[in-house]
């Protein structure tokens, strides 16, 4: 044949490239299954893909629909009952804050967040398996990318959780002067100030904006190590094929370095679904505060009911009666 040819007369050529020729052998050894054989596992594993993407997209819509309906209702009953006392000084938009922006995290992105951890860990856990399968130096220098790669995510956490709180904290107050402004609008422009209130508003909305483009700039620095350091694996396993080359094929090659670019992004998701899952659970616990207020008292008390034939008489008595406006506030009866 014609590549039979071309290897034979190089071959005797000396040319240097004759190890790249011998690859198209004209007579290649017969396969030991047949092409029918990898394609019906190929589809296989395909039709298995689809099957297990569905029960897992199911179940995060089921968990997160239940996780948000019960919240809310304990929420809500928490809140209802709440003594006249709490809402005297607790900020309006702080309690719109918790039926929100932090229902809404708790609702819509606390599970989609958990399972992307997931998948991302066990990813990474999957790369690590085959790289070091095909290359068993690979397991020394991965420690030690594994090590930098933590230290990287616990500075990111650490600046993220600080950012994420002060936009939590920007937007009560933008949430607050919304309400105030929709519920006194005839007045303010009765008194002229709207370009006052328009200021503050700026100015509160430009406080939330600078919180959140740090939050952005912190992912983007994440990502820059992040692939760097997923650079520095594709790298060292580059290196280690190199220095051992007659140990592997170029099917084996191709396949580990193929896995090791995927480490970077891997790596990426693992380290920010972590922080972001952290950050979520600051709402989980912003709620959770609001459903430890003080109540008012049960409408009914067992204990201290009148008898069924009360009144007895037409008069009220007065005994040992002591009132004041708070628990730590003085007695004013």
């Amino acid at each position: 044949t014609v590549f039979g040819t071309a290897s034979s007369t190089i071959t005797e050529s000396g040319s240097p490239v004759i190890s790249f020729t011998a690859l198209f052998d004209s007579e290649p050894s017969s396969p030991a299954h047949s092409l029918y054989y990898y394609l019906s596992w190929f589809v296989f594993f395909g039709l298995l893909r689809i099957v297990v993407s569905v029960i897992m997209q199911y179940f995060k819509l089921w968990t997160s629909i239940r996780l948000g309906r019960t919240v809310h209702a304990a929420l809500l009953r928490r809140l209802a009952n709440a003594t006249p006392r709490f809402f005297d000084r607790t900020p309006l938009g702080r309690i719109i804050s918790r039926f929100s922006s932090d229902m809404k995290t708790l609702d819509q992105e606390a599970m989609m967040w958990m399972f992307y951890f997931l998948s991302s860990v066990i990813n990474v856990i999957l790369i690590c398996v085959i790289i070091a399968a095909t290359v068993p130096l690979f397991i020394v220098p991965s420690i030690l990318v594994s090590l930098s790669g933590y230290v990287v995510m616990v500075y990111y956490l650490n600046a993220s959780r600080e950012i994420k709180r002060i936009e939590s904290t920007a937007n009560a107050p933008l949430l607050s002067l919304y309400g105030e402004l929709t519920s006194g609008a005839t007045t303010i422009r009765a008194y002229g100030v709207a370009s006052r209130f328009c200021a503050e508003s700026d100015k509160y909305v430009d406080d939330y904006n600078r919180a959140f483009y740090m939050t952005w700039a912190m992912n983007r620095w994440l990502y820059v190590l992040m692939d760097t350091l997923g650079a520095l694996v594709s790298l060292i396993s580059a290196l280690l094929i190199l220095y051992n080359a007659e140990d592997y094929t170029a099917a084996s090659a191709g396949f580990t370095l193929s896995y090791a670019l995927f480490f970077s992004r891997a790596g990426f998701w693992v380290a920010r679904c972590y922080g972001d899952l952290e950050i979520m659970m600051n709402s989980m616990e912003r709620v959770e505060q609001y459903m430890k207020v003080e109540q008012e008292a049960p409408s009914i008390i067992q204990n201290c009911r009148p008898p069924a034939s009360w009144p007895h008489q037409g008069e009220v008595v007065v005994r040992d009666l002591h009132a004041r406006y708070a628990p730590e506030a003085p007695q004013v009866i």
